[in-house]
């Protein structure tokens, strides 16, 4: 969660009142949640006389996506320990569903009082009853949150390529794409999803990869606004959480990450005066552009206006300097810097290093984020962006 810009504790009390349900493989017993906090509802349930991780693959993923919405362990910590979990199986043994018990676990979640589902699952498949469902859903004013696929594809699953489905794509601890994140127009933002620490059945913890582990966290963090913020349906939170999010990869919104990595320590600081954080955000070479310059990000990320930033760009054989005279809190700025293309051709890769300067009478709240290394590489044919 610290690497969310979630302090320590700061989020004991997020998620309370709020209903989640997580259409999955069904949660299992485990001491992260606490009694009574998860409840299996639906049709398609896990049978009483079976023991929670007599199939792990039956409950085991659905506990750990649960666990990272609502956990209260401090080895799986949830982002809204105090939200209630709905639990509605889908998934058989085999890891396999289908899109007609899928539409009715839908309204089952609806009819239970959730007002947040997550959906880790998909399917390349699109279903009519599936559409429907969603949209019925979405005009009762709750939100669906789902996963975009982990095949390194540009093309997101089902339900996540809905329109009234929030897309969630997966990002490392550098805030990086993930190669095995689906990509497409339709993602929305991207969380992280590798190795994450999560639930398992019969007590244990797993390292948990993939964009079903992305998704909980933009659910956790739906879940944490409209705690503290009761008035607010899901769709409003989460048009907030968009609000706060990380600029990454190209500038502005692109088929990566969406509108950005989610960031939610920005987002619930808000309203927090005097918090002055300058970022680089990401070396960016587009493979369609004709320009064959190295796009240079920065944004604002505290909540002040920050002015007269300095920028300074190396590459082999050259340094380059730039001066941005203001940026607004959230504000990006990019600048547009050349290189040594024939090195670059004939060497296959370049090295480039970025670092941001605030006057020294600005207080940078976190100038680790100043600097910023990446090794860009040249295929035979075209360029490939920043890794």
């Amino acid at each position: 969660l610290r690497f969310l810009g979630v302090r320590n504790g700061q989020n004991a009390g997020w998620g309370k009142g709020v209903v989640i349900a997580v259409i999955d493989s069904g949660v299992a017993d485990h001491t992260t949640f606490r009694d009574g906090q998860v409840r299996a509802i639906g049709t398609s349930i896990i049978p009483a006389e079976s023991e929670p991780g007599d199939n792990a693959l039956v409950d085991g993923h659905g506990t750990a996506v649960a666990s990272i919405i609502a956990g209260n362990d401090a080895r799986t910590p949830g982002v809204a320990p105090q939200a209630q979990i709905l639990s509605l199986q889908l998934l058989d043994s085999e890891g396999n569903g289908d899109s007609f018990t899928l539409a009715q676990l839908i309204g089952e979640a609806v009819a239970a009082g959730a007002q947040i589902i997550n959906l880790s699952v998909g399917s390349y498949g699109d279903s009519q009853l599936v559409r429907e469902m969603v949209a019925e859903a979405s005009s009762n004013q709750r939100l669906l949150v789902a996963s975009t696929g982990n095949d390194g594809a540009d093309t997101i699953v089902y339900p996540a390529a809905y329109d009234e489905v929030i897309a969630v794509g997966a990002i490392d601890a550098q805030g990086e794409h993930l190669e095995f994140s689906n990509s497409g127009e339709q993602l929305d933002l991207a969380a992280p999803g590798l190795a994450i620490d999560a639930a398992w059945p019969n007590g244990q913890m797993v390292a948990f990869s993939g964009t079903s582990a992305s998704t909980p966290f933009v659910t956790g963090a739906i879940a944490a606004v409209m705690s503290e913020n009761p008035a607010l349906s899901p769709q409003q939170a989460w048009q907030l959480i968009q609000q706060f999010t990380d600029e990454a990869g190209a500038p502005g919104p692109d088929p990566m990450v969406g509108r950005g990595n989610l960031n939610i320590g920005r987002l619930m600081e808000r309203d927090e005066r005097g918090i002055y954080d300058l970022a680089l955000t990401s070396h960016y070479l587009d493979p369609d552009s004709t320009s064959q310059n190295i796009q240079v990000t920065v944004q604002n990320r505290g909540t002040e206006v920050l002015a007269n930033i300095g920028l300074n760009v190396t590459s082999p054989n050259r340094e380059q300097r730039f001066n941005i005279a203001q940026l607004r809190p959230g504000q990006i700025a990019t600048r547009e810097v050349n290189f040594d293309h024939q090195l670059a051709a004939s060497t296959g890769s370049i090295t480039i290093g970025s670092f941001a300067t605030l006057p020294q009478t600005t207080p940078d709240r976190t100038p680790a984020n100043n600097l910023l290394q990446s090794l860009i590489t040249f295929g035979t044919e075209e360029k490939t962006a920043a890794k």
